[in-house]
């Protein structure tokens, strides 16, 4: 029985650390994005990832100083000493990917954002005319693929009650007639129908899923 405990307790210790998107690092470092929408492991825990996406700190010399290439310490009111100390940064390692879930690399984001640029409604016999189906993408430049979608569909257009009540919202900034392309934005973060209380209205909110 102890034996199979401390097998249990050495296992979970050494289970990796779960960054998200399939990649992992070492239980004994620190998940830091690597400027490409992955993740890269800081060969320390509790780091502070460095704004170049290359480099790390320490817990003891949290400050990165992206000049001189180091780590500095903070200075501690309550100790003896004010001394503040520097030390080379640390290099980043590549984390570990889940051979099942693509890497989103900044090739692959701009393959979605040209994707996305090409066709923006995914059925165009809809009638989107007078506001009756409106889309706006956010982030569109985003640098871990994470562009969303916002659709209204609004059946009743700027006559019914919802667009002289809320229509406002949907000026600024500019969103366009159409509807979002659920090809490309094929993940739904969020669906509200009868909008505020309008019945038909309905509210979606999508991402996309790679």
């Amino acid at each position: 029985m102890k034996t199979v405990l401390s097998t249990l307790l050495v296992s979970v210790a050494l289970a990796d650390i779960d960054c998200g998107g399939g990649a992992s690092c070492p239980s004994t470092n620190t998940c830091c994005r690597n400027g490409e929408g992955g993740f890269s492991c800081c060969p320390v825990k509790d780091a502070t990832c460095c704004g170049d996406y290359v480099h790390c700190c320490p817990p003891g010399h949290p400050v990165c100083n992206l000049n001189t290439g180091s780590c500095t310490s903070v200075s501690d009111a309550n100790s003896a000493s004010f001394a503040i100390s520097t030390m080379p940064w640390l290099t980043k390692q590549p984390a570990t990917t889940s051979p099942t879930t693509p890497t989103v690399t900044a090739s692959l984001v701009n393959s979605l954002i040209q994707q996305r640029n090409k066709t923006t409604t995914n059925n165009a016999a809809d009638d989107c005319s007078d506001s009756k189906c409106l889309y706006l993408i956010t982030n569109p430049t985003s640098p871990d693929g994470k562009q969303h979608c916002q659709e209204l569909d609004n059946p009743n257009g700027t006559e019914g009650g919802y667009w002289k009540s809320k229509g406002w919202k949907y000026t600024q900034p500019p969103w366009k007639p159409g509807k979002c392309d659920r090809n490309l934005f094929n993940f739904v973060n969020r669906e509200t129908q009868d909008l505020d209380g309008f019945k038909g209205v309905t509210f979606w909110y999508l991402g996309i899923q790679v």
